[in-house]
């Protein structure tokens, strides 16, 4: 059966055909195949599914999915059975090794490994672009499987009946096409595009491949093999592809200026016409998707849009009439390609940009927009509302403090219950918070902070029984003995002092004072064993307290031992898991995560040796990755990045830290071969920001709030927006989208401007942020507010006679100016600082 492609104009789209697809009579051991673009949709459609299939009763939703074997684009090649997802040799992480066994063995790749910092860096790094090679130029990688050291085939410069390869590789990018064949034979297996099209199933009866925005040729090459292969049964897989094409309109004018069918090959890009119909923003901002339509015709598909149901068709006729607010009548645009000429719109609560000064003052503006949307629509529940940013990892902080905030309406309080999905390893488990730290440590100088950063954890206090009281003996011996950095004398020549007798302020010098310490009488402190200064005024009692610091001393130094020699990844590997073991117990259940990111490594690696330098730095980059598991559908409100939720819709979407450094295009690598030559489906960075801002106001059924840093903390002066927003503004102004002047200059209407801090009068002023709205709704802001309202009460002068001269003896002046500090707290003060100035 011939492969077919659709196209939807959202992902709500897709619910239906997906209950038809699963509506087929299927053999009862058999799971449906459904590929979705990302896990969030994937929670999303599971969701949809479930609430119309096995339901006692019509529009009851009690219906469960079973099943259905839900994959991503990634994994499409299991479907053709070209591969065992749990030992492929080209994954990333065993390429990782093969490139790492090439590049070990050969001077000639020295460079290479100097250039990266280390011989495993610089093989994950060749490993990440030959990976992207085979993705995104498969016709490249098949002449070099045929050793021919060339770039992508071109559709516009093949030649001849035999397709003549024109485009040779240049001598300085020669040595690429010679380290993936020497790769390729270590490998021994053919590569991803080879094996693709060498593939013979089994393959699954039917497959459903819906939600994604576009299809590289590789995906399409995969799709049209899996649609020529039989299922156990002998017969062709059915293949039905439904992709997401918000503008009809568009996708119709775009058809005419298709080019021609190349099978097998990709067009170059070609610049966007200015004079072309509709408008400027959308036409730009769904570039990716034009592109994605001039691919597929050019390997001869021209999808149309999949017939509406008679609920979509009812929604389609009612958009006929005049949209119920900005927000509708600006998807109406995207959906219509250009704006409507009677389109005369006034800025309303639907659209709103918030202007802030930080991020901190955005997670408090989108906790007071929310309150105020959940006023707005009595039916709103917090599973209804999603946050997205691009900066969650450094938004996620400020969020969770605003939201965690309980506030008093009358008798009820108010708490709106907030999950941050989509963050790193070492963000949701303790283990793996540990590990960085432990990492961080080891080969450092082993400053205080960093050895207390490890020796202070929870779960070493835990596993030690330790309490506030010894770590506080802790630190008052660590200021006495006077530790400033290094183990012991000998090692600090790495960090550049060449003095191994100079043992004083490392760290088992001050600790063999301490101990000495407990168990000699106090007395003039003199040398004692060893020639080490007892520590004078320790209780024998605190010895309790030093031998948990002693213990974890240990296995610290035992492990920093080890950085000296290169070592396989493996013994790496179990010298790690040997010292979390020591330092907080085998039965910790926070090691599992830890462990299984440690037996991954171990899976794949070979018996090559490696600086500790390179695999702290893999690991590191491992464990601050984001999960797989994310908590996208819990009921609470849900904030992400703008990956996992992309295109799902919700009734109220935040877009939250979209400022400038999001749309920064990061510098390209100069030797990456995708960038000799620019192809149609090729990513660019700038489009991809855009759209998934586009997909953001698309799927938005009842609000939009977007906030950014648009006012300046030092001068409370008014910021340029980010390119996307500053577009997007012009765009809300072709709507009809009044201006307004704010402080002599002119801005949006749909612009709101909040001031400095959550205490501003402002706040608590009608008219003052939105009209007729009092906007904050803290009651400890409005107390501050008030407090700072009042006036200053003014203190009566006390007339007051000189106070007398004091005699200051010169000893006394004498340390003063040699250390201000302690004679101010010892005698002013009246503070024992509990320092030692007898012994330096």
């Amino acid at each position: 059966m011939p492969l077919s492609i659709q196209y939807v104009t959202s992902l709500d789209a897709i619910v239906d055909e997906a209950v038809e697809f699963l509506s087929q009579p299927m053999d009862f051991f058999t799971s449906y195949k459904i590929v979705i673009p990302t896990i969030g949709a994937r929670s999303w459609l599971a969701d949809k599914l479930a609430r119309k299939l096995g339901s006692t009763a019509k529009g009851l939703g009690d219906g469960i999915v079973a099943g259905v074997d839900f994959s991503y684009p990634g994994s499409l090649s299991l479907l053709i059975g070209s591969y065992e997802y749990e030992n492929d040799p080209w994954s990333v992480e065993r390429l990782t090794f093969s490139v790492l066994d090439v590049i070990t063995k050969s001077q000639q790749y020295e460079w290479l490994i100097q250039q990266a910092g280390g011989p495993l860096l610089a093989a994950r790094r060749i490993a990440d672009r030959f990976d992207h090679y085979h993705f995104r130029r498969p016709g490249m990688i098949l002449g070099w499987e045929d050793n021919k050291p060339v770039l992508a085939p071109v559709a516009e410069e093949m030649k001849g009946p035999d397709n003549e390869f024109l485009i040779r590789l240049a001598r300085n990018d020669r040595w690429q096409f010679d380290l993936w064949r020497s790769v390729r034979a270590v490998v021994n297996q053919p590569s991803p595009p080879a094996r693709d099209q060498n593939a013979e199933g089994p393959v699954p009866s039917t497959v459903l491949v819906a939600g994604l925005e576009a299809l590289s040729l590789q995906q399409i090459e995969v799709l049209k093999k899996l649609s020529l292969l039989k299922d156990k049964n002998g017969e062709y897989c059915d293949v039905r592809t439904l992709l997401i094409h918000p503008s009809p309109p568009l996708q119709v004018r775009w058809e005419q200026s298709a080019p021609a069918v190349t099978p097998g090959y990709l067009p170059q890009k070609q610049e966007i016409e200015s004079t072309q119909d509709g408008d400027p923003l959308v036409t730009s901002w769904l570039r990716g998707t034009q592109e994605s339509q001039m691919l597929l015709a050019s390997q001869g598909f021209t999808p149309k849009h999949a017939t509406q149901s008679q609920s979509d068709s009812g929604t389609r006729s009612s958009s006929l009439l005049k949209p119920s607010s900005l927000l509708k009548s600006v998807q109406q645009t995207i959906a219509d390609g250009s704006v409507r000429a009677d389109t005369v719109c006034k800025a309303d609560e639907s659209l709103l940009i918030h202007r802030c000064h930080d991020l901190s003052r955005q997670a408090e503006v989108i906790h007071d927009a929310l309150l105020h949307s959940l006023k707005q629509h009595k039916d709103l529940a917090p599973h209804d509302i999603l946050i997205v940013s691009p900066r969650i990892s450094e938004l996620a902080p400020h969020l969770e403090a605003v939201f965690s905030r309980t506030l008093a309406d009358g008798s009820h309080k108010i708490e709106l219950p907030l999950v941050i999905a989509d963050r790193g390893i070492r963000e949701v488990s303790d283990g793996a918070e540990l590990l960085i730290a432990l990492l961080k440590l080891i080969g450092s100088r082993c400053s205080v902070d960093e050895m207390l950063a490890v020796a202070t954890h929870a779960l070493i206090q835990r596993h030690y029984g330790l309490d506030d009281s010894t770590i506080e003996v802790w630190h008052r011996c660590i200021e006495r003995t006077r530790i400033r950095w290094g183990i012991d004398g000998p090692r600090r020549k790495r960090d550049g002092l060449d003095q191994p007798d100079l043992a004083a302020h490392t760290w088992w010098h001050g600790l063999e004072r301490m101990l000495l310490g407990t168990v000699l009488p106090d007395g003039t402190p003199e040398p004692a064993l060893g020639g080490v200064v007892p520590l004078t005024g320790v209780d024998t009692a605190d010895i309790e307290s030093i031998a948990p610091l002693l213990s974890i001393m240990r296995v610290v130094d035992a492990l920093d031992h080890l950085v000296a020699n290169d070592r396989s990844v493996g013994e790496w590997c179990d010298y790690f898991e040997q010292s979390l073991i020591q330092l907080i117990g085998d039965e910790a259940e926070e090691l599992e995560t830890v462990v299984y990111e440690l037996d991954q490594l171990r899976r794949v690696a070979t018996e090559i040796k490696v600086p500790y330098h390179d695999i702290k730095t893999i690991l590191i980059a491992t464990l601050t990755a984001a999960v797989g598991h994310q908590p996208l559908r819990t009921g609470a409100i849900t904030a992400t990045s703008m990956i996992p939720l992309r295109a799902v819709p919700f009734r109220v979407i935040c877009v939250a830290g979209f400022d400038e450094d999001v749309a920064e295009t990061v510098a390209s690598d100069h030797d990456n071969l995708v960038e000799r030559q620019q192809l149609l489906g090729d990513s660019d960075p700038r489009i991809n920001v855009r759209r998934g801002f586009l997909d953001c106001v698309a799927s938005a059924q009842d609000q939009l709030i977007i906030t950014c840093t648009g006012m300046s903390v030092s001068t409370n002066a008014t910021l340029p927006l980010v390119t996307p927003l500053a577009e997007f503004i012009d765009f809300l102004g072709r709507h009809g989208v009044p201006l307004w002047h704010w402080h002599g200059d002119q801005y949006s209407a749909v612009e709101v401007f909040h001031p400095r801090h959550a205490c501003s009068q402002r706040n608590f002023q009608a008219n003052r942020i939105r009209p007729d709205v009092i906007w904050s709704h803290d009651q400890k802001a409005l107390h501050v507010t008030k407090a700072l309202g009042e006036p200053a009460h003014p203190l009566m002068a006390e007339t007051k006679s000189a106070a007398p001269r004091t005699l200051i003896e010169l000893s006394s002046l004498s340390a003063f100016m040699c250390d201000p500090l302690w004679p101010f707290v010892r005698e002013t003060l009246a503070i024992n600082p509990w320092r030692n100035d007898d012994v330096e």
